[in-house]
């Protein structure tokens, strides 16, 4: 079996309390982790980035912009990860997308750049993007 080479965005979501919004996957619910997904084909990095977002927490974003990307290498997965910072004007936690997240919420972020539960490279790099 040929393995590819993933391509994925992941959004770090602030609103108006400098709360980060955070959703525990359906697949790995022991950690909090930061909305997204795959681009569907012929879309950019952005409209997925916007769209999985509205998909997964039920809320719209705006001001997004290109942060970071990050390179996942491993015996069964190879993952290009493109990341987006974003503003969330009315916050949600009704996702629409209940076959992959089981919880939707919005953390202080000081909290949740402490917490054991936010996947780890998440908490670091909110303590580097929101320094």
């Amino acid at each position: 079996m040929e393995k590819n080479i993933e391509v994925a965005v992941g959004v770090f979501c602030l609103d108006r309390e400098r709360r980060i919004c955070l959703v525990r996957p359906r697949n790995n619910p022991q950690w909090l982790t930061i909305p997204g997904g795959h681009p569907i084909f012929g879309e950019t990095l952005e409209a997925s980035a916007a769209r999985e977002f509205l998909e997964e927490t039920g809320t719209s974003i705006s001001q997004l912009s290109y942060i970071s990307w990050i390179e996942l290498c491993g015996s069964d997965r190879h993952l290009i990860l493109f990341n987006f910072t974003g503003f969330a004007a009315k916050p949600c936690c009704l996702s629409n997308d209940h076959g992959e997240i089981n919880e939707v919420v919005w953390w202080p972020l000081d909290q949740a750049k402490n917490d054991p539960r936010v996947l780890p490279r998440h908490r670091d790099e909110m303590a580097h993007i929101f320094a």
